[in-house]
């Protein structure tokens, strides 16, 4: 977890860096569901998740370079226990349509993810990849929808996961 602490606060280190130049910087807040997949599936039911998001968008270009955080619980599916996800990850980001309120996008990455069930728990390489809807009610602030997929890489199955979230982004420049 120690990673993907020093992943967040560099991409935090960066965007301030960065802020003052001609990039873009977005804020998104949201949470939702959290679907199991494969073996995990057999293993968790549907969870719960919640994620911050700190976007780069270089002037007028149609993509974004983005940090994420999420955190994450799914109940076993048999017992009394959960299943506690927690990651970041650095992606890419690409803006479909950048013109207009409403703007589709696709996106995909890697990272760290900590898995723990049962009180044990390890870090581990993952990666993602999806898509989604944003709507910008005011040049400054917004809302999306996206879903994604994420796995978490094992020394035997892996854990994948797809999170739907709904929240707000915030521009700052």
């Amino acid at each position: 977890m120690k990673r993907a602490a020093c992943v967040l606060f560099a991409a935090m280190a960066f965007i301030s860096t960065a802020a003052q130049g001609q990039v873009g910087v977005e804020f998104h807040l949201g949470g939702g569901i959290t679907q199991p997949t494969g073996n995990f599936g057999d293993a968790a039911k549907l969870g719960w998740h919640g994620l911050a998001t700190i976007a780069l968008i270089p002037s007028h270009a149609p993509f974004a370079i983005q940090a994420t955080g999420m955190y994450g619980e799914n109940k076993f599916k048999v017992g009394s226990g959960k299943w506690k996800l927690s990651g970041a990850l650095a992606e890419v980001r690409l803006d479909l349509g950048t013109s207009g309120k409403s703007r589709g996008y696709v996106m995909a990455g890697g990272g760290v993810f900590g898995v723990k069930a049962a009180g044990i728990g390890k870090s581990k390489a993952a990666f993602d990849a999806g898509a989604g809807f944003a709507y910008m009610a005011s040049p400054k602030a917004g809302v999306f929808i996206e879903g994604r997929y994420v796995n978490v890489f094992e020394s035997g199955p892996d854990i994948g996961f797809i999170p739907i979230t709904v929240g707000i982004r915030i521009a700052i420049q």
